[in-house]
């Protein structure tokens, strides 16, 4: 979920020297980082306001689940995050590679998310398919799409890769909505926007619309970033110290992903253990 292979293992102030050092070196794009850090952080809040409202009782937190929230929001910023995983397939020398790399990891965090259903939290729900799953299987069939582009034949790929998301995101938004299919309720069609009945679910995003989005960012990568570089070459490192906390979540999206949930209820629950401050637990 990051454009480069570059990792920084270092916190605290000296992490963040590191991070400006490699967006001052044209190592990242820090425009990528910044966009992808701040849908991680709106995305940190939200479950936050989740565990608040259905794991702790907090009063007065309906708004999480109103028309702005649902409809618009939400998927205005899975928009951001999908757009700039697929503009990093132009940053990757091996996107297969990468897809398959991210799909164990996929498939282990909805393994996770059902023994913590099944056996501790069973208000939670199971992520079968999200966000991780699309990134892994799109940028695989990518990979499948621009096989045997060569500069010459670019345009001619470009086009298949439109073709391609737009017919993903038609689909993916009428199917479901077809009175006739309405029966074809499956886990083996839960990818492509059929979830079946009677299971509780977190986090879906299936295959359709969602990987079209993805395929969308491809085409701005191939069009902004061809020669992997920041489009921003002269911003000030007073720029970068200041966002350096949305850049760290950037750069680190997947860790913070896969680990923010369950630190955010160790967290509150902790203070609940501590100080009693929810009212319905």
């Amino acid at each position: 979920m990051s454009p480069h292979d570059f990792d920084d293992k270092i916190f605290g102030m000296s992490g963040r020297h590191r991070g400006v050092q490699v967006y001052s070196a044209g190592k990242r794009a820090f425009e990528l980082d910044f966009l992808r850090g701040f849908s991680v952080l709106l995305m940190i809040v939200h479950h936050t306001v989740f565990d608040l409202r259905f794991m702790f009782g907090v009063p007065g937190l309906d708004f999480e689940e109103s028309f702005w929230m649902d409809d618009v929001l939400r998927p205005l910023f899975l928009m951001v995050f999908l757009g700039v995983s697929g503009i990093s397939t132009s940053f990757s020398r091996n996107n297969a590679r990468r897809g398959l790399r991210l799909l164990p990891v996929a498939l282990a965090f909805t393994f996770a998310t059902w023994i913590l259903s099944r056996f501790f939290l069973p208000a939670y729900g199971v992520i079968y398919f999200n966000v991780l799953h699309v990134i892994s299987l799109t940028t695989m069939f990518y990979a499948l799409l621009v096989r045997g582009e060569t500069d010459a034949s670019r345009e001619k790929y470009n086009a298949r890769i439109i073709i391609a998301s737009a017919l993903i995101i038609f689909f993916g938004l009428t199917l479901p909505r077809v009175p006739e299919l309405q029966g074809l309720r499956s886990f083996w069609l839960l990818p492509f926007g059929f979830l079946p009945a009677g299971i509780a679910v977190m986090d879906y995003m299936p295959l359709l619309p969602w990987s079209g989005i993805y395929l969308l960012g491809t085409l701005i990568g191939r069009g902004l970033y061809r020669d992997r570089q920041t489009r921003f070459p002269q911003v000030g490192r007073g720029t970068l110290n200041a966002l350096s906390p949305v850049l760290f979540l950037g750069r680190h999206a997947l860790i913070v992903y896969l680990v923010h949930q369950p630190v955010v209820y160790l967290v509150l629950s902790a203070l609940q253990a501590a100080f009693g401050i929810f009212p319905g637990v």
